[in-house]
């Protein structure tokens, strides 16, 4: 990938000029302007837009590789006037690129954020950090649920005994359905923290099709109680 030619820029190109470029195309080619096939196919192009400006912002060099025995430290190239790879003398480690990508999510750049995300995970594709940072990113309104309960269940596998992701993950779970799979984390979240305030009282949540059918008990015997009140009467 070429992240002067997604932007459709000249190599050598100036930070404004990579600014202006990634806010244009950005907006041509936004997912809400497309419906059906041509939204699918917008998302892609507007993903690649952001992995391309986080690539390029402020000329920082880019991961493209984890070196052989090191772990956290990806090779770092930059890109030449020739639009070739060169090696870069200064190192940016995952953790720069967690750090820029948090900075883009407090000044509220997702699309850039998840960019920078996108292209570390390739250096670094079991960092725990970086998959917390990309479910941070997809679990917003409006997101794609397949794609959040994906990212939850790679994190929920790097961090099994994260309270926090298992409940979110079995939260998620619940508002698509699948309540089987909700069960099962759940009963780990208990056995994992049993005194976590989500259990208390008012806060116990529904750990699928059991708690449905209990509750349903429930509303009967009060209905029935209150029929039998209702007939006793003279």
């Amino acid at each position: 990938m070429n992240p002067y030619e997604i932007l459709e820029l000249q190599p050598g190109a100036s930070p404004a000029e990579i600014k202006e470029a990634y806010h244009r195309l950005a907006k041509m080619w936004h997912p809400d302007r497309f419906t059906g096939a041509e939204h699918e196919a917008a998302e892609r192009r507007f993903q690649q837009i952001a992995q391309a400006y986080g690539m390029l912002r402020d000329q920082a060099p880019i991961p493209v590789s984890k070196p052989s025995g090191e772990s956290g430290q990806p090779n770092v190239s930059g890109i030449g006037k020739d639009g070739a790879s060169i090696p870069s003398p200064i190192q940016k480690t995952v953790d720069d690129w967690i750090a820029d990508a948090k900075q883009a999510l407090k000044e509220g750049n997702v699309p850039q954020a998840f960019g920078l995300v996108d292209y570390a995970l390739r250096a670094e594709p079991e960092h725990p950090e970086l998959h917390k940072l990309q479910v941070q990113i997809q679990d917003r309104p409006g997101g794609d649920s397949r794609k959040l309960v994906q990212s939850l269940e790679i994190l929920q596998r790097l961090s099994p005994k994260d309270v926090e992701t298992n409940i979110r993950l079995a939260q998620v779970y619940q508002q698509v359905g699948l309540s089987t799979k909700a069960t099962r984390i759940w009963e780990n979240v208990r056995y994992l923290d049993p005194g976590h305030p989500i259990f208390s009282q008012g806060d116990k949540p529904s750990s699928g099709l059991g708690d449905q059918v209990q509750n349903l008990g429930d509303q009967a015997k009060e209905l029935v109680g209150k029929l039998k009140g209702l007939f006793g009467k003279k």
